[in-house]
C-alpha cells in the first residue's frame, strides 16, 4: 500500500506551489508540515530545482539588457550556474547552517535542515520574482537607490521567513538551557554567517569574470 493510499489527509494535500503561496498565511506551520510530512530526498531537491529554474529565467532579461554585464553571452552562463553550481552552494550551505545550530544544542537532522532550507527556496520564490520585476525597469532608469532598497527588503524578508521557520523546527528553550554549548553554538553560528555571506558576495564578480 502507497503512503497516500495508508494516510489520506496526506493524499489530500495541495501541489507544491500552492502549499509555498499558502506557507505565507503561516510560515511556521508550513515548515512543520513539510518537516512532519517527511519528504523524499528527491522532492526537497525538486523544491530547489523549480525556485532556481524560475528564478533563473526571470533573470535573464535583466542580464541582456542592463549595461556591464557581458552582453549576450551572459544570460546563458547565469542559467546555468543556478542550476548546476547554485544547488551545490545551497547544500553546503544548509549543512553549515545544520552543523552551527546542532552545535547549540538543536536536535534537527541533516536532512531536516535541507528541508528548511529548500522550502525557504520555494517560499521566496514570489519575493524574487517581484525584486526582478521592479529592479529592472529601475535600473533602466538609473533609480539605483531603489534597486538597493528592494535588495534590503528582500533579504528582510528572507530572514523573517528563516527565523520563522527555525522557530518553527528547533526547540530553542531546550537549547538555551545548556548555556555553555548554546554560546559556543552561536559563535560557531556567526562564522559560519560571515562564511555565507562572502560566498554569496563573490557570485556576482564570479559571474562577471566569466
Amino acid at each position: 500500500m502507497s503512503d497516500a493510499a495508508a494516510d489520506p489527509a496526506r493524499a489530500r494535500r495541495p501541489l507544491m506551489i500552492p502549499r509555498a503561496l499558502r506557507a505565507w498565511g503561516d510560515l511556521g506551520g508550513s515548515v512543520r508540515e513539510e518537516l512532519d510530512a517527511n519528504p523524499s530526498e528527491p522532492q526537497v531537491f525538486a523544491w530547489l530545482m523549480i525556485a532556481l529554474a524560475v528564478h533563473g529565467v526571470v533573470a535573464v532579461p535583466g542580464e541582456m539588457l542592463l549595461p556591464g554585464m557581458g552582453g549576450e553571452a551572459m544570460p546563458g552562463i547565469a542559467f546555468a550556474t543556478s542550476v548546476t553550481l547554485a544547488p551545490l552552494l545551497w547544500y553546503g550551505i544548509s549543512a553549515l547552517v545544520g552543523a552551527a545550530i546542532r552545535a547549540m544544542g538543536g536536535k534537527l537532522s541533516y536532512g531536516g535542515h535541507r528541508v528548511v532550507w529548500f522550502w525557504f527556496a520555494l517560499v521566496m520564490l514570489p519575493v524574487m520574482l517581484v525584486q526582478e520585476m521592479l529592479a529592472l525597469p529601475a535600473a533602466l532608469a538609473g533609480l539605483t537607490v531603489l534597486g538597493d532598497v528592494l535588495d534590503i527588503l528582500a533579504a528582510a524578508a528572507g530572514l523573517w521567513v528563516l527565523v520563522s521557520f527555525y522557530r518553527a523546527a528547533e526547540d530553542w528553550g531546550a537549547m538555551r538551557a545548556d548555556r555553555k554549548r548554546f554560546v559556543l553554538g552561536l559563535v560557531y553560528t556567526a562564522l559560519v554567517a560571515l562564511v555565507v555571506v562572502g560566498v554569496f558576495a563573490m557570485i556576482p564578480m564570479l559571474l562577471s569574470a566569466a
